[in-house]
């Protein structure tokens, strides 16, 4: 894992958090991990990301915004029951490799197609700097575009990551756009963050005197979770 990584997904107020589970096995177990050569190597997110780049032995092309991107169907389906049922659902014929999205972009389909091959988030800027076409988007409508992939394909991990990634971008000048956005598409968790945001003191009238008209109008259910949020709170 890059340095970078571990900073931004998982290092809070200086500290992290590992959680694990300790199994008890009585019978030896066979699988190989270590020996007198050295540690057995765990690269396996690295080769298959690596895989993805070199396009070796793809067997299935998406276009997007006359862009081809291959990958692997195996795999896909292995990580998506959306991708499962597209790629080997009954309903599938045989000959399925060329498969046309009109509604993503190829930045935001090669970031989810990172998360697919290695588990984790891709680097913002190598992602951008590899798409010309979208080399003006920011990180935070990326995160946002990705969160609408992992529901439309059904990647738990992804959503997660997302969403946390644009908790920590809450502020007095982002809150109100990112409680629309978690709204609209019923991202419970960031919407919770954006609620107990607005509902601390120190930020409700900031927040208020700029944004209240708009929700009041625009957003009168928000507005409603947001007022027993704040009476609660307070």
């Amino acid at each position: 894992m890059k340095r970078s990584n571990l900073e931004s997904d998982y290092i809070r107020d200086d500290y992290f958090i590992i959680v694990c589970s300790v199994t008890v096995i009585n019978e030896p177990c066979a699988m190989l991990t270590s020996c007198s050569i050295g540690v057995f190597p765990n690269n396996l997110a690295e080769e298959l990301l690596a895989l993805f780049k070199r396009q070796e032995e793809t067997d299935v092309t998406f276009e997007l915004e006359g862009e081809n991107i291959s990958a692997h169907r195996i795999i896909l389906a292995s990580r998506s029951p959306v991708f499962k049922a597209k790629l080997f659902g009954p309903m599938v014929e045989t000959d399925c490799k060329y498969i046309k999205i009109d509604d993503m972009k190829p930045l935001v389909f090669r970031g989810m197609l990172h998360f697919i091959y290695t588990d984790s988030l891709p680097d913002i800027e190598d992602l951008v700097s590899e798409e010309t076409s979208d080399n003006n988007m920011s990180s935070n409508i990326l995160y946002q575009d990705l969160l609408v992939a992992a529901n439309r394909y059904e990647l738990e991990g992804l959503k997660t990551l997302c969403e946390e990634r644009l908790r920590r971008t809450i502020s007095v000048d982002t809150v109100v756009s990112l409680l629309i956005v978690a709204g609209q598409h019923n991202w419970d968790y960031l919407k919770e963050e954006c609620f107990e945001f607005i509902a601390d003191r120190n930020n409700f009238e900031v927040v208020f005197r700029s944004e209240f008209d708009h929700l009041i109008r625009s957003y009168p259910s928000l507005m409603g979770e947001l007022r027993q949020k704040v009476l609660s709170a307070n």
